[in-house]
This record gives C-alpha cells, structure tokens and sequence, in this order.
C-alpha cells in the first residue's frame, strides 16, 4: 500500500500535534485530515504533475501539504493560525525550492492582491478563484470533489 503522507493517520497526526504543542481552535474551524485514502483521492483528482504550483488554503500541520511536496509540486500555502508559522518554518526548511508559506487570512490576501478591475466587483472568493489565471486542474479539482 502506497502512503501519500505520513501525517494522516490518526495516531500520526495526534503526535504531530503533540509534537509542535498544537491542539484545535474551534474559532478557526480546524479539522485535520488523518486519512490517507482521501490524501491519495484528492492527489488523484488534482492530477498533480512535477512542478506544478499549488496555492494552499489552511495546510494546517502540512497532512496534504507533505504529499504534494513529496509530488514535486511547489506549495505556497496561506494559514491564519499563527501557532502554526514554526512548523511551516520546518516544513520550508525542508523544502526551500518547493515551499512557501504566508501566515495570513486567505480572504484578506484575496481581497488584497485581487486585480483593480475586480476591485469595486461584488465577486465572491468562488468567483475570483474562477477567474485567476488558466489554472483548468484547479477548476476541474473543485467540481470534482
């Protein structure tokens, strides 16, 4: 049985969290995946090839974020949970050519870069993933899931 990434299992991911003295916040929704069929569907349906650019919403203790790096895929990931930026740390430390983070509220980084012809636009966060540039995997992930 191939493993996707070695932080989703339950016992992985509970040492993971021990490991980095994390625990959830439920004010932040956090969920972590801990299994690695769902890893391997999602990897599947994504149809990740090597050196492609993934944008990350929440990687969370990196569960997706590990599997898509060990892909050869480049990650920049947006996570709002400060506690978790010395763990990212490690995680770019490991993969410097791969890997970046940005330690912010993925709405507010959206709102920020969006383009100045979207700028008075009543366009949802949906609608302007939807517009970004002609990333069709990305599109065809999200009807697929």
């Amino acid at each position: 049985m191939t493993v996707n990434s070695p932080y989703a299992s339950p016992k992985a991911t509970i040492s993971r969290l021990a490991e980095w003295d994390l625990n959830t916040k439920k004010s932040l929704g956090q969920h972590f995946l801990i299994d690695d069929g769902v890893v391997g569907r999602i990897l599947r349906i994504a149809e990740l090839n090597e050196g492609e650019q993934v944008l990350e919403i929440g990687p969370g203790i990196g569960t997706l974020t590990e599997a898509m790096l060990l892909k050869g895929a480049s990650v920049l990931a947006i996570e709002k949970d400060p506690r978790l930026v010395a763990l990212l740390e490690e995680t770019k430390q490991r993969y410097p050519k791969q890997f970046d983070y940005i330690n912010a509220d993925a709405l507010e980084v959206i709102k920020a870069t969006r383009p100045c012809h979207l700028e008075h636009s009543t366009a949802q966060p949906k609608d302007i993933v939807e517009r970004l540039h002609n990333n069709q995997q990305m599109l065809s992930f999200f009807n697929k899931m």
